[in-house]
Order: C-alpha cells, then structure tokens, then sequence
C-alpha cells in the first residue's frame, strides 16, 4: 500500500472557477457558488490548513469567459511543478451525443455551448501539457462524471491520462445532476460537505487527508444525506495525494479501519434505533409509485418522534430512498430530510409535499376516519375513536402496539374488549416479517392481557422467546430474549434469569440481566444483588465505546437506589469513555445516556453532562430525560430545564410531566403550564394528566379539564398520537367516573 504524499504549496498552483450569475435567463444563478470560491479559498490558503500561497492560488473573476479561463489554465499549468489542481462550479451540460461536458460560463448561451463554454476537452489538454507531478480535477456540476466516463474513457485519452498522480474527483454521475444549495445552507451540497471535511478532518483518517479519504467521505456522507454520490478516477497513486493535513487527527490514535458489520452495530448500540419494521420495508419496494410514498410518510413522521431510535432508523432509510428511487418518490424523502421552519407557535411545520395533518403515521387510503369535529365526549366514543384510529393506521407494527395499548386502558373495566383488542394485536404481530420486531411485539401484546387469562399472556411470551431463540444474529436475537426475559421475570424468575445468562451478545446479556434484576428487586434482593453484579462485571468489559456507556449507565442506574457510591463510580468510569469519543454524534449520545443515569442521585451532575453537549438534538434529549426525573421531587428545576429544551416536540413532553407532577402542589400553576403547551397532542396530554392528579382532591376541577383535553384531542387530525392522546384522556374519565 502506498504512503499518503503531502503536495508542496510552494511549487504547487490551483486555479478555481466559480459561475455564480449567467446573462442568458434560460440558466439558472446559483448565488451560493459564490460562497463555495469564498472558502475553498480561505481554507487551501490558511496557514494551519492548506497553506498554499495566495498568490498562486488563481480565481477566474466573475464575468470571466473562455478566453479568460483558459489563460488562467495555461499560465498555472506552466508553473506547476508538485500539484496542479483545477475546480469548477457552475453548471455542467452534455451535448446531444451525450459523449462530452461542457463547463458553462458567466455569458455561455444555453443554444450555443460549443460557442460560449468551456468544453471540457481543453481543459484536459492544458493537463496532459502540463509538467505537474500531480494534477487534480475537482468538478462540483451536473452531469460532471461524464468528465471520467466517455470523455476520459476512451483508450487513446486514458493512456496518457493514466499516470501517477493523475486524479479527478466529480460532485454526480455522468448521467445524473448534482444538487445545487439546498435550503439553508450556504454552500451547494458538495462543496460544502467537502469544506466540512477540511476545517473539521475525519477521526478515522491518518494525520493527513488524502484523495482517497476525500471521496470515501464524501460518498458516505452524501448517500447518507439523500445527494448523489461523487465519483472519482485516479491511479493507484493519485488518491494517496493529500491537500491538508487532517485536524480530527489525534496522534498515536490510529485510524479505526472499521468494516461495514462493525459500524451498523455501533449504530444500532450506540442509539438503539427501533428496527425497521420488514413489511413497511415490503411497503416501500412496492410497484406502486403512490404506495411507497405513503410509507415514506411514515417514515417522514418518525423523524418528529422524540425517540431518537426510531429517528435515526427513519432517517438512514429516508436517505436512500432520496438516493435510489423514482423522483416523485424521491422527492417526498428529500423534503422530508430538509429542515423544517418552525412556527411562532413553536410547531413544527409540515415538510413540502407533507400532508398538514398527519402528526405521527399514515393512515390506510380508502378507510373512514374520525372526524376532528367531535364533540360527543363520552369516555365510551372517545375510547371507540381511539380504537377506530388504531386500525387505520397503515403500519403493522404500530397498530398493533396502539391496539395492544387501547387494551391495556380498557383491561380494568372492560375484559372482554381487552381481550378483543389483543387477539387482534397479536393477529396483526404475525404479519410482521422481522422476528426480532415480531419476538419484542408479543411481549408488549402480552403486557397488555387482562389479569385473568395469565394463560394467554404467557403463551405470547412463549411463542416470543420461540421466535427469538431461532434469530441467527446474536445482536437482534439478544434484544428480543432480554424483552422475553424482562416479561417473564414476575412470575418466573427462575425461567427470566436463564435466559438472560444464556444470551451470547454481552450488551444484550447486561440489558437482560439488568431487566431482571429491576423486576425482581422487591421480592428477591438477593438475586437482584447477585444478577447486577454479573451485570456490572460484563459492564466493565470493552464491549465497543458507545456500547460500553450504554452498559454502565444501564447497570448505574439500576443500582442508584440500593448503592449510590457504586453507582457513581460506574457513572464516572462511562464519562471518561463518552469523553474520549471523537464521533461528535456517538459522543452526544453517551453522554445523554449519562445524564439519564444521574437525574435521579445526582441531580447537578447530570445537567453539567447535559450543558457540554455539543449536538442539539442530543442535549435536548438529555434535558428532557432529566427535566422528566426531577419532575417528582424537584418540580420547579424540571421546569425550568424543561423551558430552555430548544426542541418543541420535547419540549412539550418534558413541559406535559412538569404539570403532572406540579398538580399535586400547584394546580393552578400546572394548569396554567399545560395550557401554554404549543404542540396540541402534548397539551391534551398535560391536561389529562393535571386532572388526574386533582381527582382525590377536586374532582368538579379535573372533570373541566379533562373535558377540555377531550376537545382538544377529538380536534387532532388523525393519527397515530391523537390514538394514544385519546387512550390516556379516557382513561382519566373513567376514573372520575364519567
């Protein structure tokens, strides 16, 4: 393998173009162009990163024309000796015979490109003139692969361009275009992920960023951000050239070399996304065009979940779908994936192309569904409306759990409706074709059982750890076996602990051990004693960085009540991994893992952790998990952690339990919280739970606000969320006696 050669700025010349504006109307400007010129420039000339001189670095002025441009190509390619390296970014058009790229200019006329362009042939020919040892193309335009397709590809071309240090590195496939600024980004997409990589440098690269560390970036990261990919072609030499040296570098660290496997689960640990449900997967690759895009909707809404498992699983699959599939499909994913503004209510806005009224799941074409004017507030027609918008949503899996949970809400009253409903569930569960999502679905079905068929229940689980145990992936059998093991912990904890020993996985075997120990902690602390510290030995071993953090917090926090020194130390040992974490998104998480660990013992720990996380997502996840277990003991300081969540979504649930908990000592106050709730889901739901807490005391009270959140949830649109609101609301009637 060849070493990575550092380029010498003082007898290397780089010539950029930018084309920002165009006279001729029928091409579009492109004004962030500007902005891509603007950096590039002030990175390859900054002292402690390209370091070129700014004298030799060449930038075409705006207006410039072919003449111009090629003058410039000329004089640096005379001068070069190390590196000659040209970037374009404007527009790029293939001619009709689709055999060559045209490099549009300030005046080109879109009628007359062989007239008013810069065909890319001459470019080519200045570089096989040119003397240079190295010559690098970057091309940031559409169609630019076709700049080492047929252009580059034929064989009286490629064998003079086929020496070392010959390297080109486009921004699109030939037949496909790149993608221009997108909203609310200052640079177009490649060019500013690619400034990205050279201010901020890649931790699993060497000291220095070669070519080839470049491209695999770049393809990564835009294949993950729903972009085209970038194509490149070089010699076995030309992708080890390095422009900069790498700043995420840390020396005597080497660069990781992970494989594929490694890094899905290191995902999949180190944020636990919920699996993928396999017949939303078959949804997606149906034949019908409006059919996958339906379940794209699904996928769009978990993104606004403030789960950030089925956040990040939503938004690898939106990704490729952005990437790979029919553009009206495409399309939706690719809004779905923009930033949405936020409103001055503090909601988030639907996407373009988005439905305003779905909130969270699609619901099935074709199906009734409930009216949002309802006013008849029953607890028997909320209940009903609940259950009606459960069946229609088009997800299986989902609509099994929001069954299953209608059924857990009715089992105190209503048995054999309970019973109904999981029949039901567990029916729908069968059709799911993932087993571990299968496996983990009966368990929560089976939860769900009235208390007088105990039969039934463990028959679910029965057939749940069948599933689990015929899982081939030790990984995704290991989660679905801790679910199995959680479930059967109560009434047989022989049984429980069994399976959690014999889980092969370590991660999944602590997350069973710590499950089991939690459930039996009040009946047998001495197995919980005793399954915790086989929990806490596993724990200790280097599983994998963000796994590791995952393990000791889980094993801290179930220890935090019984032994708080022990958990303390656990909860150090995890802060010292997260913190040596170079991944900033990894790091984000482990450390909103910790503060989950240490709201309850140790309060001010906690939201220290929580204020030194960098990625907002992640510290708004964290403070609401802490604004959500302070809000017992500590409800003014889970309030104010709660108002400065800058995510409205969580901010609304960290706001909804901050009134809960108010209501026993304040209700006036909860009450004034919940109605300030701007997302109207959560705000029905704070109500509910303010009134439930004033049943003992003032029941005419809570009877008025849970009228009120009965009005606001019937007032939802349908969807997955206005089920659950609708559940909680009539649950707290029922209790009142309504």
């Amino acid at each position: 393998m060849n070493e990575v050669r550092r380029v010498d700025p003082a007898r290397s010349r780089i010539i950029l173009v930018g084309v920002e504006a165009y006279t001729d109307a029928a091409i579009p400007d492109e004004p962030a162009i500007a902005n891509n010129i603007t950096d590039l420039t002030e990175v390859l000339t900054d002292p402690g990163l390209g370091a070129f001189d700014p004298g030799h670095l060449l930038v075409a002025p705006a207006g410039a024309g072919v003449e111009q441009v090629g003058n410039l190509l000329i004089a640096a390619a005379d001068e070069a000796e190390d590196l000659l390296l040209f970037y374009y970014a404007g527009h790029g058009f293939p001619t009709r015979s689709r055999a060559e790229l045209y490099l549009s200019l300030a005046g080109t006329g879109i009628d007359r490109p062989a007239f008013t362009a810069l065909p890319f042939d001459a470019v080519r020919d200045v570089f096989l003139g040119s003397a240079a040892r190295s010559r690098v193309v970057i091309l940031d335009c559409c169609y630019s692969g076709k700049a080492i397709g047929p252009i580059l590809g034929d064989t009286d071309v490629l064998e003079p361009l086929d020496i070392a240090g010959t390297y080109t590195l486009t921004a699109s496939p030939a037949t496909r275009p790149a993608s221009a600024a997108l909203p609310g980004e200052r640079h177009t997409a490649f060019t500013g992920r690619l400034l990205e990589l050279l201010r901020a440098g890649n931790p699993d690269a060497g000291p220095d960023l070669s070519l080839g560390d470049i491209y695999r970036y770049m393809r990564a990261r835009l294949r993950a951000d729903g972009l085209p990919e970038p194509q490149q072609r070089g010699t076995a030499t030309g992708d080890q050239l390095a422009l900069t040296p790498n700043p995420a570098y840390s020396k005597g660290k080497p660069a990781t070399g992970r494989n594929s496997a490694h890094r899905k689960t290191m995902v999949r640990r180190s944020v636990q996304p919920a699996p993928l449900p396999k017949d939303l997967r078959a949804t997606l690759g149906h034949q019908h065009p409006k059919i996958r895009a339906a379940a794209v909707e699904v996928l769009a809404e978990w993104l606004d979940d403030p789960d950030l498992r089925r956040v990040r699983a939503a938004r690898d699959e939106l990704r490729k779908i952005a990437e790979s599939d029919r553009p009206d499909v495409a399309d939706v994913a690719r809004a779905a994936l923009r930033p949405r503004p936020v409103s001055a209510s503090g909601r988030v806005r639907a996407a373009p192309g988005r439905a305003a009224t779905h909130t969270a799941g699609v619901l099935s074409p074709g199906i009734p569904t409930a009216t949002d004017h309802t006013t008849d507030t029953t607890t028997e027609t909320i209940m009903d409306t609940a259950e009606l918008l459960a069946r229609q949503i088009s997800v299986s899996l989902s609509r099994a759990e929001t069954l299953a949970a209608i059924a857990k809400a009715v089992a105190e009253y209503d048995e054999r409706r309970a019973a109904r409903l999981v029949a039901e569930a567990a029916l729908i569960a069968g059709t799911v074709q993932d087993p571990p999502t299968r496996a983990e679905l009966l368990v929560k079905i089976a939860a769900a059982v009235p208390p007088g068929d105990p039969d039934r229940a463990g028959s679910l689980v029965g057939e749940a750890e069948e599933i689990a145990l015929a899982v081939p992936d030790e990984s995704a059998k290991g989660w679905a076996l801790a679910a199995v093991a959680e479930a059967l912990s109560a009434n047989a904890p022989n049984r429980a602990e069994g399976i959690a020993r014999r889980i092969v996985d370590s991660f999944s075997r602590v997350s069973a051990l710590v499950k089991v120990a939690s459930v039996t902690a009040a009946n047998d602390p001495a197995r919980a004693s005793r399954l915790l510290a086989q929990a806490e030995a596993i724990a200790h071993e280097s599983i994998e960085e963000s796994a590791h953090v995952q393990a000791l917090t889980m094993v801290a926090t179930a220890l935090a009540a019984s032994d708080p020194q022990r958990a303390a130390g656990l909860i150090d040992e995890a802060e010292r991994i997260a913190e040596a974490m170079t991944d900033a998104e990894s790091k984000g998480l482990a450390l909103a893992e910790i503060v989950q660990a240490a709201a309850a013992s140790d309060p001010d720990r906690a939201e220290t952790v929580a204020a030194s996380i960098a990625r907002p997502q992640s510290k708004a996840w964290a403070l609401t998990m802490l604004a959500e277990e302070l809000a017992a003991n500590h409800p003014d300081r889970a309030g104010t952690i709660a108002y400065n969540i800058t995510d409205p979504q969580l901010r609304a649930r960290a706001l909804a339990t901050f009134a809960g908990a108010l209501a026993a000592t304040d209700p006036d106050e909860a009450e004034t919280v919940a109605y300030t709730i701007a997302a109207e889901s959560w705000r029905a739901r704070a109500l509910a739970m303010v009134a439930e807490a004033l049943i003992p005391a003032d029941p005419d009270h809570a009877a008025r606000l849970v009228g009120d959140a009965a009005r606001i949830g019937h007032a939802l649109p349908a969807s997955e969320s206005k089920a659950w609101a609708l559940t909680e609301i009539a649950g707290v009637r029922r209790r009142l006696g309504l």
